[in-house]
């Protein structure tokens, strides 16, 4: 999403890289959970509500803009195993995203 996302990208194109990115590792059974507790959204806006447009999902055609803030957080779920997922904020500029969330997007084992 980084690399890509700026002002006038699509949200279903956002959702659309990410779930592609999940099909070609072979978790597209495990992205955004699993069976019937799978959801169909990567991610939310954030403001005045915890959730808010634009919703990053392929059923909601909305472009980002300069000044948006939405959270992107990608889950997998593996049954028997668990769940990771991480959440990171971001900012809509005029050239990019930029992050808000200050904490590191590695792996951390536990």
């Amino acid at each position: 999403v980084m690399t890509f996302a700026r002002p006038g990208t699509d949200c279903i194109e956002i959702f659309s890289r990410a779930l592609e990115t999940a099909k070609k590792a072979g978790l597209e059974e495990n992205f955004m959970g699993h069976g019937e507790g799978q959801v169909a959204f990567i991610g939310h806006g954030l403001g005045l509500e915890i959730n808010e447009l634009p919703i990053l999902t392929a059923r909601h055609s909305r472009t980002l803009e300069e000044g948006m803030v939405f959270a992107f957080e990608p889950k997998f779920v593996l049954p028997g195993h668990g769940a990771v997922g991480i959440e990171i904020d971001l900012i809509v500029g005029a050239h990019g995203l930029e992050r808000v969330t200050t904490s590191s997007p590695d792996i951390v084992r536990l």
